[in-house]
């Protein structure tokens, strides 16, 4: 259907600002977040959470792995944290 291809078409536009970041990341243009897992170069996981807008204080300065889960498919972008 039409609204479905918009829904698609959102989800491929699915952006982390801001980037780089220093506290807290908003995951943004995608409609349905099941799950937000934040990995580290090694593929570690070091963070999990269900919500858009996700605290990254606590991480130390550096790369990750950033990937949305939604009902149909997985995003997977990166970001840089650093000091402000």
């Amino acid at each position: 259907t039409p609204s479905t291809g918009v829904v698609k078409n959102a989800e491929a536009a699915a952006s982390i600002v801001p980037n780089p970041a220093s506290q807290r990341i908003e995951i943004v243009n995608v409609l349905n977040v099941k799950g937000v897992k934040i990995f580290d170069p090694s593929g570690r996981l070091l963070l999990m959470s269900i919500e858009k807008n996700i605290d990254i204080s606590a991480l130390p300065d550096g790369l990750y792995l950033v990937v949305i889960e939604t009902p149909t498919k997985q995003i997977t972008s990166r970001i840089l944290k650093s000091a402000e």
